[in-house]
């Protein structure tokens, strides 16, 4: 095979709904990036499982419209005689497969396999992050939501003296402020060309919409005597997932590591992630993202936010702690952040555009 058509795993919700992307192109699915068709072959992952085993079951899920699901099931635990792996999964449903990288029908396989397998879905932290976000709300955010206001915090006297030096030399951070809205994307012109979409494409990863009434909504504190502050943690305020309520970036299901890079097609997706979160300069922790069940990397303290254009800059950070700055494009309504959009295009040839980038669309209440 191919190593630059070579697929790693990646897991997505089982009980996500089927969505349908044959919809009217809008200016977000226009191409910009002239695509090369990636030419793949199917292959085992390292396992005991044959080659023949792999195309055998790859060749039933194509055409699962003439099996039952039971008739699916039972060929799959005569197939395995262990649980599978994950990466034994998705390459068998052919998610890694097809011209766009979103591959619905690939899903669907997948969670039929995971059903098979009796694969569990890791607990969603629902009290915690739920807790969290109305945390970090407002007086004003909490009044606007219905919410009571915030009891008065105390003040405790540390147990041990500080350090006098360290204090006189850190910086005193001014009063905080938090803007909140709609999160959009923008053109180069400055252009809206559409808003994000608050329910996650199989409860994943952020696409696109036209429908203001569908915008996910987003709100981030800042430090206010900073123009651009950085290192932003941003949260969701009515994403359809539960208990991941930071905006993250999320390493791509097939990416051979965690490193953006020039002459690379890698790409990551825009998620949600637990709290308490990566924390600032990190390279990022696996798990307890919308991607859960997989060893996909997410940060979430990647954030700048431009106080004069409203406007959201992420910047991945590689593995040897360099941050790498990228462009948002669409595929479809799905949303990715990239470096080299023309290497992406050669492996996933499905009309792609942009560049775009991410702004909040300030509510009334939090414009300055």
């Amino acid at each position: 095979m191919d190593p630059q058509c070579a697929a790693t795993s990646e897991d997505i919700n089982p009980q996500a709904p089927a969505m349908n992307h044959r919809t009217p192109r809008s200016p977000l699915s226009s191409p910009s990036v002239p695509p090369r068709l990636c030419q793949t072959s199917l292959e085992a992952s390292p396992s005991t499982h044959s080659p023949t085993v792999f195309t055998t079951l790859l060749t039933k899920m194509r055409f699962a419209t003439l099996f039952s699901i039971a008739t699916l099931f039972a060929s799959f635990h005569t197939t395995f005689a262990d649980t599978p792996t994950i990466e034994e999964l998705i390459e068998i449903s052919g998610v890694a497969t097809g011209p766009s990288e979103f591959n619905e029908e690939g899903y669907r396989n997948l969670a039929a396999l995971k059903a098979a397998a009796h694969i569990p879905t890791p607990t969603t932290p629902e009290t915690r992050s739920e807790a969290g976000v109305m945390g970090r709300m407002t007086n004003a955010e909490r009044l606007a939501n219905g919410l009571p206001l915030k009891s008065p915090a105390r003040r405790r006297r540390p147990r041990t003296p500080l350090n006098r030096l360290e204090a006189r030399v850190q910086a005193s951070p001014g009063p905080s402020q938090t803007n909140s809205g709609r999160l959009a994307l923008r053109d180069a012109s400055g252009q809206r060309v559409g808003y994000v979409m608050n329910t996650l494409l199989n409860n994943a990863q952020l696409g696109t919409t036209t429908d203001v009434s569908k915008a996910l909504r987003v709100s981030v504190t800042f430090d206010s005597l900073l123009s651009n502050p950085s290192q932003l943690q941003v949260t969701l305020l009515n994403s359809n997932v539960v208990g991941y309520p930071l905006l993250a970036l999320i390493q791509g299901r097939d990416n051979t590591n965690q490193d953006l890079s020039a002459g690379s097609f890698h790409y990551v997706y825009s998620g949600g992630a637990a709290e308490p979160g990566s924390g600032p300069g990190s390279t990022g922790i696996a798990g307890q993202n919308t991607y859960t069940a997989v060893s996909r990397i997410a940060q979430t303290d990647v954030w700048t936010f431009d106080r004069s254009t409203f406007g959201l800059t992420p910047a991945w950070i590689n593995s040897n702690g360099d941050a790498k700055t990228f462009s948002l494009y669409t595929q479809s309504t799905a949303i990715y952040g990239l470096v080299d959009p023309a290497a992406f295009s050669g492996r996933y040839p499905s009309p792609l555009s942009g560049p775009y980038t991410y702004y909040i669309e300030l509510d009334v209440a939090s414009a300055p």
